[in-house]
């Protein structure tokens, strides 16, 4: 609780008697023993107390003397000597709603009712936010906290984060976040505010382990909201129509696409088909990715977003005797989005330029593995959807070291 500039001692400890009333068993009528609720007038607590000397040694006395004189404190004197030194501070409980106006607080309860309004309020809209709200409510049954995404005191900011996350799990049309923003708020940056909460939110209830590494702006590109333009770029072997046809081997750096626009592309399936497909991770890679052979190359950018998951889907129902593959970071990152990108796709996707041989050319330029690194390989030593990287990663645990893609020349790797 805020010490009001080192003035209010009065308000400060009757605050922290507050506090500690609400976290007791007395608060809620679960006790049935006579405990009284005080605060020790410590050094730890009250440091200026103890300087010699000091005028605010009279002004503490004077302030909590006053709330005495009102009948919400008791003060405990050592030695049984008034106005000597303080010992402590004892709430009287019988007197707390009057203590709660003094300080013009909400009471626990009370502040608990809304939070619980607002939960009801929001209820059935979607299994991620219901998973949320559920965990809200079951904390408070509990007794327990819930700081860790609401102050429970601040039941409007509660509900502005609620409205947000549902408006976030319930958008469907590709937009930017500005215009996410005029859309539901009528202000181009009235969502930002509370963007990284409610997407923080998505996150942790979203009950997928891909969800733990995305960032804001990842996760609010799986609702089709983007901070900036992102396009799916490829290049390479390939035909579409869009219904202009462009032949994508004819241009050498390729093309972007908007996810909306992705979607709507058709393949040539007879001109020109692609031998492969190869999704590549990282930007640089992309760019310096050239080859002979008949590839169709589509940078990814890390886990691979809605847009992404649908582009490929449909690029595999149209393609589906193609080869797959995916080169990325030799790493757990890489590993991880590999196993992601099957998973959300259904598309057996192959590892290309993650294998030992290619560790072992390039380890020269290797960075040291974090303690992180080394937690994460070995358990994926332990989980069969990582079987296929054992070799690789036993290596890397042995030498120390993880290679960033960058640092393979991938059309060297495997001719297509």
């Amino acid at each position: 609780m805020k010490r009001y500039g080192m003035k209010r001692y009065d308000d400060w400890i009757l605050g922290l008697l507050l506090d500690k009333y609400e976290r007791s068993t007395l608060y809620d009528d679960r006790n049935q023993r006579n405990v009284s609720i005080s605060v020790t007038i410590s050094r730890d607590i009250l440091p200026e107390y103890y300087v010699e000397g000091s005028v605010i040694y009279d002004t503490i006395h004077e302030q909590l003397e006053n709330l005495e004189d009102q009948g919400l404190i008791k003060l405990i004197w050592q030695g049984g000597r008034k106005r000597h030194i303080l010992k402590k501070c004892v709430l009287n409980t019988e007197e707390a709603q009057r203590a709660y106006a003094k300080l013009n607080r909400k009471p626990k309860r009370e502040q608990e009712r809304r939070i619980e309004r607002i939960c009801d309020k929001y209820a059935g809209r979607h299994p991620v936010s219901d998973a949320f709200l559920e965990w809200i409510l079951k904390r408070l049954r509990d007794g327990a906290g819930i700081r860790k995404y609401a102050d429970i005191g601040e039941p409007a900011e509660f509900e502005k984060i609620c409205e947000l996350m549902i408006f976030i799990l319930e958008n469907k049309e590709e937009c930017y976040l500005r215009q996410f923003s005029i859309r539901h708020y009528h202000d181009s940056k009235k969502a930002e505010k509370y963007i990284g909460k409610a997407c923080r939110i998505i996150r942790d209830f979203s009950g997928e382990s891909y969800w733990s590494g995305l960032r804001t702006d990842e996760i609010l590109e799986e609702f089709n909201i983007y901070r900036n333009p992102s396009l799916i770029m490829m290049k390479g072997c390939g035909v579409i129509k869009l219904p202009t046809r462009i032949d994508l081997a004819e241009i050498p750096d390729g093309i972007g696409l908007s996810g909306e626009a992705a979607l709507s592309v058709e393949w040539e399936e007879e001109e020109s088909p692609p031998d492969a497909v190869i999704t590549i991770e990282n930007l640089t890679s992309y760019h310096q990715w050239n080859s002979s052979s008949r590839y169709l190359a589509i940078y990814l950018g890390g886990y691979a977003n809605r847009a992404r998951c649908d582009f490929l889907t449909r690029l595999y129902k149209t393609f589906p005797e193609c080869r797959y593959y995916h080169f990325g970071d030799i790493d757990a990152g890489g590993f991880r989005i590999l196993c992601d990108l099957r998973k959300r796709t259904g598309i057996p996707f192959r590892s290309y330029g993650m294998d030992r041989e290619t560790y072992r050319k390039y380890a020269a330029f290797g960075r040291d593995l974090t303690e992180n690194d080394e937690a994460a390989l070995s358990k994926m030593m332990e989980n069969r959807d990582y079987m296929e990287h054992w070799d690789v990663i036993r290596l890397m645990l042995e030498k120390g070291l993880k290679l960033e893609q960058e640092c393979v020349d991938g059309a060297a790797v495997l001719d297509l």
